[in-house]
């Protein structure tokens, strides 16, 4: 799985396991299993984190091609009228598309645009002639997110843009709120994580963790299920804010999950 190797990455598998990341990073790049569209900014912010944590800047140079391509490809899906990449799965769901995202999902949104940002950080080395095009991009969709998915009526940027179903309902999706308040992605500013984090508490989180799409009924491993690799963004925030009720929580339910289900849901 592409989207399931980035979260990997992101949350700093290749500390772990530099040999295994770049092999699992190589096979990606050239195959591996889409969970949407989102498997085509999946690899290029993969590489990103694979560089943070080993300086392996010749593994990324094999790869640059590839990169190229898939933010060409990524162009194919661009809505120059919205300046949004037409995506209507949430990166955490394989299962169905959001209903809710109106042919938009937050998740994905953002990982597109995080994409666009580390081509362009790697073009600058690699063919400095595309890091201006490739940058001008990532600030479209960055400010597209920013005013088109927060929602002050309901205090967090909702599943969908302005217009949708998700939109007007303060409809939350977990693993795109999630994304939102990670410092990696620079999406909100201090207001909006405060924000965001009262609502989680007040709303959200059961006492078995934060379900992907808790407004969905159906009973499966995408709705009310709660993968805990999605408290990254929320318990970094949480420490940022300095609840540290709410930090211990998350590190509890962290730690319990793994214990009891041995599973990533």
């Amino acid at each position: 799985w592409k989207r399931d190797t980035m979260q990997i990455l992101l949350r700093g598998g290749a500390l772990w396991d530099r040999d295994a990341s770049s092999r699992t990073l190589g096979y990606i790049m050239r195959s591996g299993k889409d969970n949407a569209v989102d498997g085509i900014p999946a690899p290029v912010i993969a590489c990103w984190d694979y560089y943070l944590a080993t300086h392996d800047l010749g593994l990324i140079e094999e790869m640059w091609s590839s990169i190229r391509e898939k933010i060409e490809e990524a162009e194919r899906y661009y809505d120059p009228v919205r300046h949004l990449i037409r995506a209507g799965y949430s990166s955490a769901n394989d299962a169905f598309e959001d209903p809710d995202a109106g042919g938009y999902a937050l998740s994905t949104e953002i990982y597109f645009m995080d994409a666009y940002r580390t081509a362009a950080r790697f073009a600058e080395i690699f063919e400095p002639g595309l890091k201006e095009r490739y940058r001008e991009r990532a600030n479209e969709l960055l400010e597209a997110i920013r005013a088109r998915y927060w929602n002050p009526s309901y205090g967090f940027f909702t599943s969908g843009p302005k217009g949708s179903r998700g939109f007007g309902r303060g409809i939350w999706e977990t693993c795109g709120v999630e994304a939102s308040v990670l410092s990696r992605f620079q999406v909100t500013d201090r207001q909006q994580k405060q924000s965001c984090i009262r609502v989680l508490k007040e709303k959200i989180i059961t006492p078995y963790g934060i379900p992907l799409m808790p407004t969905h009924k159906e009973k499966n491993h995408l709705t009310q299920a709660a993968w805990p690799v999605y408290n990254t963004g929320f318990t970094e925030a949480a420490s940022e804010i300095g609840d540290q009720r709410l930090l211990m929580r998350l590190i509890a339910q962290q730690i319990r999950n793994a214990v009891f289900q041995k599973t990533f849901y």
